[in-house]
């Protein structure tokens, strides 16, 4: 593509059109002269809709589901994150879409942000490298990536017009770090700018961060793309360094900056330069699709697959896992039928499989008893279902010959997109039936199967014997599980996130999300590990923790 040519032959009202989506996913195709390239949702699969409606998030095409983001952390091992890169890419090239929206490198500030799911770790070294395997792996295949959200968007309130307020050195070690090595060493197509501001102004036109900080320092030459309706002031926002600005415009700011244009506030020479961008960092990526690209489903469901098993945490095992065949399996909780394995919002997709827990153990050979137990959208436990399951539980267990696997965790309305949560607690109604199961049959035999995004309340490990934590496994988490239970596969993830005992132990917890747009970021760089390992505080269990079925002696 020759850009100088092509951009001598547009004229100024398509340059300035050029500027803006079209529709919510296409770029705009200067009436015929370009080609338009559509991007989708991401970061843990495609996000395509079958037919394009403003806001639509819920009738996409199905697609492989993959680990999330706050799971696949837990392998430390980019070169796996790279793997799940190229085969999102694959489904992309297939779909006939440019750029990937993702991933998000969010640092994980609280244990609260509603949309932690999406993002590594507390730790920006290890978001760093991970996030690098990620960009890396979908750009190999000539698809686009979107590196988001930055920066310093750690909280989910009021995330349009929150203020984050943040001294220097907070903002470079710990929220600007990750972005950094991952613009250096991946170069990402495009950068996402965030809906909140920075010190008093808004990301998508902080001259700051776009253009001191990303061009001139990190010389970094890729795009810039507003997150979805985060562009205001226009005018300021492409003079500070934006490139496109998403969605469509409907032809607002279009008029807008025809009259800047017109008054001299907008050069022709800034005109030229943010076309040639769009260019070549967006439309250029056109010549990478390829017609009647096939991809093999149930072999990305297999890739699905051998990701959540090295990115599953043994938390606690008393000698109850793995589970021989000789043993009967008794399954108890919803969750285990109707299995959570993605978050909410932007990046919820629509399975191209889904083998529940309960299924996919049975076709390992194990005699299995299915109780439901307690309702995923309910936190009531009446009397009579508590009656009825522990009068089953009873008929069918068999000390010597029996492990229950008892399915718990963050249910859909506990987390999401939007919304921020206000401690860490899980459904009353799965703490209140395991209490009853523990104490009818004793904790040595349970195994707790667990599920969430983010960090939970996990005092209820006092009633079983072993924990295995899955996060937000993806499409293929409850072959995994089966794949686990069993020992075929021995659990190998660590967590990448502190698990606290409280939210009111978090450094953040006093001025998190707070009932204001001021957001002050008070605990300076002790985030995470770095706060409670500085100031002696207790956790449920540490960054970095993770069990295996081996054990092995060290000396010397």
């Amino acid at each position: 593509m020759n850009i100088d040519k092509i951009c001598e032959q547009l004229t100024i009202d398509e340059k300035i059109r050029l500027l803006g989506g079209v529709g919510d996913w296409h770029t705009y195709d200067c009436n015929g002269k370009i080609p338009s390239i559509m991007m989708t949702d991401g970061p843990h699969g495609i996000r395509k809709l079958e037919q394009e409606k403003i806001g639509d998030i819920e009738t996409s095409k199905p697609a492989t589901c993959f680990p999330t983001a706050s799971a696949i952390a837990c392998s430390w091992n980019p070169a796996i994150v790279k793997k799940m890169g190229e085969a999102i890419a694959k489904e992309a090239k297939k779909e006939q879409i440019s750029i990937v929206l993702g991933c998000g490198i969010n640092i994980k500030r609280s244990p609260l942000c509603g949309r932690n799911f999406e993002y590594f770790s507390e730790d920006p070294y290890l978001t760093g490298k991970q996030a690098t395997g990620y960009i890396e792996g979908v750009q190999s295949l000539g698809i686009g990536t979107s590196l988001k959200h930055y920066a310093v968007n750690s909280q989910e309130t009021r995330r349009m017009t929150s203020n984050s307020q943040i001294d220097e050195r907070t903002l470079r070690e710990i929220y600007l770090s990750a972005f950094e090595e991952v613009v250096k060493k991946a170069k990402p197509t495009s950068v996402m700018a965030s809906y909140n501001r920075i010190n008093g102004e808004f990301g998508a036109r902080n001259k700051y961060l776009l253009t001191d900080v990303l061009r001139k320092e990190w010389k970094y030459q890729g795009g810039v793309v507003s997150d979805w309706g985060a562009a205001n002031d226009i005018v300021s926002c492409m003079k500070n360094g934006l490139t496109l600005e998403m969605p469509d415009p409907k032809g607002f700011h279009t008029d807008v900056l025809k009259e800047a244009y017109k008054d001299g506030r907008i050069t022709d020479q800034e005109l030229d330069n943010w076309t040639k961008n769009v260019l070549q960092n967006f439309v250029s990526l056109h010549k990478n699709i390829e017609e009647n690209y096939e991809v093999d489903m149930e072999e990305q469901n297999q890739v699905a697959r051998k990701l959540e098993n090295e990115s599953a945490v043994l938390l606690k095992n008393n000698s109850v896992l793995p589970i021989g065949k000789e043993k009967k399996v008794i399954i108890i909780g919803e969750l285990a039928r109707q299995m959570r394995f993605q978050g909410g919002g932007s990046s919820h997709i629509q399975p191209t499989k889904m083998t529940n827990a309960i299924e996919a153990i049975r076709e390992k050979g194990y005699q299995v008893t299915y109780i439901q137990g307690y309702q995923n959208e309910t936190e009531e436990l009446g009397e009579k279902q508590l009656q009825d399951t522990i009068e089953k539980l009873k008929q069918e267990y068999r000390k010597k010959d029996c492990v229950i696997l008892y399915f718990i965790g963050l249910t859909e309305s506990y987390e999401g997109e939007g919304y921020d949560r206000k401690n860490l607690k899980i459904p009353q109604n799965q703490e209140e039936l395991l209490a009853e199961i523990a104490e009818t049959v004793g904790k040595n035999h349970i195994a707790a199967i667990s599920f969430g995004g983010a960090p939970m309340d996990f005092s209820f490990e006092k009633n079983v014997g072993a924990i295995l934590h899955m996060y937000l496994g993806g499409q293929a988490v409850g072959e995994s599980v089966a794949d686990l239970i069993s020992g075929e596969v021995n659990p190998s993830g660590k967590l990448a996130e502190t698990i606290p005992f409280s939210e009111k132990d978090t450094p953040a917890w006093r001025y998190f999300a707070p009932p204001n747009d001021d957001v002050e970021y008070r605990e300076s760089i002790f985030v995470g590990y770095r706060y409670y390992e500085t100031f002696h505080v207790p956790v449920k269990y540490p960054f970095g923790y993770g069990l295996s079925y081996t054990s092995f002696p060290i000396r010397n």
